[in-house]
């Protein structure tokens, strides 16, 4: 590729990974349905968050879920921008910063903010990223990311998170 010249390929290749992470799981539920499926990690042991607790305040938008085997999912977004969609990159170069923490006593962190391992550098399939959505407006929360990794490549070195969880204020609605 020149200098200046990008191709379009990574990108589709990202939403691509995205939308099968996110029909693999069932994640896009019909409008009508009930309630979300849940945000599943997908590797062994798995784990889902249905409910989420989320904030809106001068700092950005926070999410904190936890799942019943003990898990927990933190999202964050800042600048948050509206309930619309977010594409989550590798690093410190998006608005959207999330981690999944195994229960306590297991000192594991994946994240979208820990980059691939150096040897995946130019596999486009782990420089896809992730994207983060609002379906249903401020009530549910979608996230998807096919690779997710761990920051120091150990034991697990990547699960794959995705589906959808219900989103719950604090207070009156205004």
């Amino acid at each position: 590729m020149t200098a200046g010249k990008r191709s379009g390929w990574s990108g589709r290749l990202g939403v691509g990974v995205v939308m099968f992470a996110l029909v693999l799981v069932g994640a896009a539920p019909p409008a009508s349905a009930a309630a979300p499926s849940g945000i599943r990690v997908l590797q062994s042991p798995t784990a889902t968050f249905r409910t989420l607790k989320c904030t809106v305040n001068k700092y950005g938008f926070r999410a904190v879920g936890y799942s019943r085997s003990g898990w927990k999912l933190t999202i964050a977004v800042h600048p948050f921008r509206g309930y619309r969609r977010y594409k989550i990159p590798y690093g410190n170069g998006g608005d959207v910063a999330f981690g999944v923490r195994p229960p306590p006593g297991v000192p594991l962190l994946w994240s979208n903010l820990n980059e691939p391992p150096p040897d995946l550098v130019d596999n486009r399939l782990a420089q896809a990223g992730g994207e983060l959505s609002f379906p249903g407006g401020r009530s549910r929360l979608a996230l998807g990311m096919a690779l997710v990794y761990e920051q120091d490549y150990r034991d697990q070195p990547h699960i794959t998170v995705a589906g959808t969880a219900a989103c719950r204020y604090r207070g009156r609605r205004r």
